[in-house]
């Protein structure tokens, strides 16, 4: 009996660790992000890492924020999560990630593609696929 309630609790550990691992696959920050491309402007205009001759890459785990241009390092960085109002979303609230400089960007995080949006009329919306 000691036997079976010792694998039952093994167990319900694997499975419950399972589901939290498929949940963060689908609905966590923290990975690697590579950029696909941006959108906005007054133009609606489309930039990609061909167009503008660069690639763009971030890193994010539980406590640094780290982003690549062209493989150099360029900002290394704390982070925190927050939910607030914006007229670019959809719904009464959004998601955003704050740098400890003071950045800001709505974020969606679909599975394996994150969207960072720049918070002004004319800024960028930014597709990043997870690597």
């Amino acid at each position: 009996m000691k036997l079976l309630n010792t694998l039952t609790f093994i167990l319900i550990i694997i499975s419950s660790c399972n589901d939290d691992n498929q949940d963060c696959a689908e609905n966590c920050i923290n990975g690697e992000w590579v950029w696909e491309y941006s959108t906005g402007g007054f133009q609606g205009h489309t930039i990609t890492p061909e167009t503008e001759d660069m690639t763009w890459k971030l890193v994010i785990n539980d406590f640094n924020y780290k982003s690549y241009i062209n493989d150099s390092l360029v900002i290394e960085t704390g982070y925190e999560f927050g939910i607030d109002s914006t007229i670019q979303m959809d719904t009464d609230y959004y998601r955003f990630i704050q740098l400890q400089n003071g950045t800001r960007y709505g974020i969606t995080i679909k599975a394996e593609a994150l969207e960072l949006y720049e918070e002004c009329s004319d800024c960028y919306n930014h597709l990043l696929n997870r690597q």
